[in-house]
């Protein structure tokens, strides 16, 4: 699940807990 969202966003790397926000929202 991890790997798609690195993937998907590689803005994970810089702000993680912005993407990790995001994909919670969306799920």
């Amino acid at each position: 699940m991890f790997e798609n969202i690195k993937s998907r966003f590689p803005v994970f790397i810089k702000k993680p807990n912005l993407v990790f926000l995001d994909t919670a929202a969306s799920a």
